[in-house]
């Protein structure tokens, strides 16, 4: 973790010089996605000349049975490829699933 916090540092040596002041480094997360057997370090990409409706098609929910919902990189238009895009598309699933559940929810109640 040392190499990743000095090569991070690298570029705000001369502030760090300036102040004369080394940072405290509180936390590091190195993500090995690179190296995973899994993914072989694998990302989405849109070829030129296509539509980005492709990344909306990935995020629809699969069957349209609400059971499966899709999240990752591959699903977001805005940031595809990126950790960002996986991020926020992983948030975006969770709250398809929180409005899902509450209308299940909702209609239980309804029900009795």
């Amino acid at each position: 973790e040392q190499d990743v916090v000095k090569e991070f540092l690298k570029p705000f040596q001369p502030i760090i010089k300036k102040n004369n002041k080394e940072p405290q480094v509180v936390r590091v997360i190195k993500s090995t996605w690179h190296s995973n057997p899994f993914f072989c370090g694998s990302y989405s990409a849109v070829p030129i000349g296509e539509m980005s409706d492709l990344y909306d098609e990935l995020s629809n929910d699969c069957g349209g049975n609400d059971t499966l919902f899709m999240a990752g990189e591959a699903t977001y238009r805005e940031f595809p490829g990126t950790t960002t895009g996986a991020f926020l598309s992983g948030e975006l699933a969770a709250k398809r699933i929180l409005l899902q559940k509450s209308a299940v929810k909702n209609a239980r109640r309804q029900s009795f």
